[in-house]
């Protein structure tokens, strides 16, 4: 998340100016960028951060918090998806539409409340977790909807499912490799090197299937 923040937080600034200059093809150029590497860094992270979790928290708690690994996970998820609304709630505001945002956040809390109530009985902090991944995920596809006929950025599903494919062959490789090769090592040992192998194994099939090119990493970095 570190990483794939910047790519959000430089976007609204540059996304209005390009708005005002009435620069439709490089709003998209933006969005591919942005949200694109967004998606990129943290859409792996998850499918790694499912193997980890465990030994994520056992490191950083006390041995009480182990059942809260799914937890994580899912919470990891849920505010992932929340950045990609701001996508779209830049949008509604250059609309002058700004109390949608409002209203899909205060039907976001309510739905995340009433889930809570639900499922945290029965599964714990689990339930949680479920219940914010579930809110966040409504209040994406509420915002999406609402700019999707006049939205200046199109999404790009085969790139959303390259993406996914990439990161469930690394999450599976690191799976393998974590009861496998790294069986004996320590905790910390095998968070370093399964971390290093899953970057090699994602970028790899990224580049084999151009996801990941030279101009786009160009683009990013200009």
């Amino acid at each position: 998340r570190l990483i794939a923040q910047p790519f959000w937080t430089y976007y609204p600034s540059r996304f209005t100016a390009l708005y005002r200059d009435g620069d439709v093809a490089g709003i998209q150029k933006l969005y591919n960028i942005s949200a694109g590497s967004f998606f990129m860094l943290s859409v792996p992270a998850f499918a790694g951060l499912v193997v980890v979790a465990p030994a994520l928290i056992h490191i950083l708690a006390p041995d009480e918090f182990k059942s809260g690994s799914p937890a994580l996970v899912l919470l990891f998820a849920g505010y992932s998806v929340n950045i990609l609304s701001g996508y779209y709630d830049q949008h509604l505001q250059i609309e002058f539409r700004q109390k949608w945002v409002t209203i899909s956040l205060l039907l976001c809390f309510a739905l995340n409340l009433t889930l809570n109530i639900l499922l945290v009985p029965f599964y714990g902090i689990s339930g949680a977790g479920i219940a914010s991944v579930s809110a966040f995920v409504f209040r994406f596809l509420f915002v999406y909807f609402l700019v999707k006929r006049s939205a200046l950025m199109k999404i790009s599903f085969s790139y959303v499912v390259r993406v996914v494919l990439c990161a469930l062959a690394m999450g599976g490789a690191v799976d393998i490799l974590w009861d496998g090769m790294l069986a004996s090592f320590s905790i910390e040992w095998k968070l370093i090197l399964s971390g290093i192998f899953g970057l090699v194994v994602f970028f790899t099939f990224a580049i084999f299937i151009k996801l990941l090119h030279l101009k786009m990493l160009r683009e990013v970095l200009s």
